[in-house]
């Protein structure tokens, strides 16, 4: 089944929520689950982020990855805050990873334009304030 990123990550974002407020596990083993989906069919291993249509898809001229928030995140604004609450949750360094990549993608986007880009800019605020707290 395909999805957009947007989807994927928006869906994780409330499956997260759902496991803060009850400490359910299947809630974290399903966001864990999906975000491997999205690494998988949204990925760009090459040079990091997410391709807002995924590789099982209509095939296109061009995969575009989309970076700016709007009313809502951009899918990959959404997607590297839930790898660093993943990463916070599980302590499992692959989504520590993850989220490096995404955020070294947009450096040069965050920095230059970094008011349209809030949610990556709180998930790289989160992701120093863990890595301080896990020292």
């Amino acid at each position: 089944m395909s999805a957009y990123l947007e989807d994927y990550a928006l869906l994780v974002h409330g499956l997260l929520n759902l496991y803060d407020a009850t400490k359910d596990k299947r809630w974290l083993d399903e966001s864990a689950s999906l975000t491997d989906a999205m690494i998988k069919h949204h990925g760009d291993a090459k040079r990091g982020g997410y391709f807002m249509t995924g590789s099982d898809s209509e095939k296109l001229f061009a995969r575009a990855k989309d970076q700016f928030d709007a009313p809502q995140p951009s899918g990959n604004s959404a997607a590297a805050r839930n790898l660093v609450r993943l990463w916070a949750a599980t302590g499992d360094e692959k989504w520590k990873t993850e989220a490096d990549r995404t955020f070294r993608y947009f450096a040069g986007s965050l920095k230059s334009y970094g008011p349209g880009m809030v949610t990556l800019a709180e998930a790289l605020d989160r992701l120093s304030r863990c890595a301080d707290a896990k020292k």
